[in-house]
C-alpha cells in the first residue's frame, strides 16, 4: 500500500541526477500520493532550477539546508561523502522526521551518525532513474514499513536484509545503458526494413 503524502512536505537535499529522478516522481504523482510540498536545496542550481520550472506550484527551491530540514516531513539524501560529512551534524534532525539516504559512499551506520536519527526513522537506498516515471525498482536496507510505503510511490522497493547485498545489486545497474542501447539497435532494424517506428516500438 503507498503511502498518503497529502499533508507531507518532502525535502531534497543535494539535487544531482538521482535526486532529480526521485523528486519529479514525486512531483508526477497523483491523489494523495502527490506530497503538499517539495523543497529542493540551491544545490546544482540548474537543476533546481528546473525542476520549479517543471512544477511551480509544488516545487519550492531553499537556499538554506536548515530550514529545509526544519519544515520537510521526509528528508532525501543525495550529498557528495565530503558535503555530508560537513553539514550533515550541523541540521536539525530529530525524531519526528524520516530520513531517505540516496548517497552510495556513506553507510547506513555512518548516516545514522551523522544525522543522530533513531534507527528506525532512515533507510539507505539505490533508486534508479527510472523513479521519474514511477517505475523501476529501489534497493532498501534495512526494512521498514512506513518508509517502504513511501518509496512505493516513485519505485518498488526492494529490501535487502544485509547491507552488503546492495553492492553487487548496485553494480548490475551498468547493464541499463548497454540494454537501452540494445533495444533501440533493434527497433532501427526493424524501421530500417521496412516496418512502421511506432509498430516496431510496440514490439
Amino acid at each position: 500500500k503507498m503511502a498518503d503524502l497529502s499533508n507531507t512536505c518532502i525535502g531534497f537535499l543535494g539535487c544531482g541526477k538521482i535526486s532529480s529522478a526521485v523528486c519529479r516522481g514525486y512531483a508526477g504523482a497523483t491523489g494523495n500520493h502527490r506530497p503538499k510540498k517539495i523543497l529542493v536545496s540551491l544545490r546544482s542550481a540548474d537543476k533546481s532550477a528546473a525542476l520549479k520550472a517543471a512544477y511551480p506550484d509544488l516545487i519550492h527551491v531553499v537556499e538554506s539546508s536548515e530550514e529545509l530540514v526544519a519544515e520537510a516531513n521526509v528528508i532525501f539524501l543525495g550529498l557528495l561523502p565530503g558535503v555530508a560529512r560537513e553539514i550533515l551534524p550541523t541540521l536539525p534532525f530529530n525524531s519526528s522526521k524520516f530520513v531517505v539516504s540516496m548517497m552510495a559512499a556513506v553507510d547506513l551506520q555512518e548516516t545514522l551518525e551523522l544525522t543522530k536519527m533513531p534507527a528506525d526513522r532512515l533507510v539507505r537506498t539505490v533508486p534508479l532513474p527510472s523513479a521519474a516515471n514511477r517505475s523501476g525498482p529501489i534497493l532498501v536496507h534495512p526494512a521498514n514499513a512506513d518508509l517502504e510505503r513511501i518509496l512505493s510511490i516513485v519505485s518498488t522497493p526492494v529490501v535487502c536484509a544485509v547491507e552488503t547485498n546492495m553492492k553487487p545489486m548496485v553494480a548490475i545497474t551498468g547493464h541499463i545503458s548497454s540494454f537501452f542501447e540494445l533495444m533501440k539497435t533493434t527497433q532501427d532494424f526493424i524501421v530500417d526494413n521496412g516496418v512502421e517506428a511506432n509498430v516496431a516500438r510496440q514490439f
